[in-house]
């Protein structure tokens, strides 16, 4: 069950907003950037990238129920991707 190796693999730990800022800081991304979030969770780190700096994001997650929560609070659709997926594995 993805799930259950989902947990074992790591635990949902979301970033905070001040590691976000850090993160995003340091990237110095620019809008014909891609980033890519392998282990993504719901997806937080990418909206905000997106949201700050207008560049397309691609993440993959293993537990399909916070691909499905970022899913529902992407407001980028446009510029962000959630994928379901195992990144060990060819999605």
């Amino acid at each position: 069950d993805n799930n259950v190796d989902a947990i074992i693999l790591a635990p949902f730990n979301p970033i905070c907003t001040q590691a976000q800022r850090i993160v995003l800081d340091m990237l110095k991304l620019k809008p014909d950037d891609v980033l890519f979030d392998l282990g993504c969770g719901d997806g937080r780190l990418l909206l905000e990238a997106a949201c700050e700096c207008s560049c397309r994001c691609v993440g993959i997650e293993l537990n399909e129920i916070f691909v499905k929560r970022g899913r529902e609070m992407n407001m980028y659709q446009s510029l962000v991707e959630l994928r379901h997926g195992d990144v060990l594995q060819e999605l």
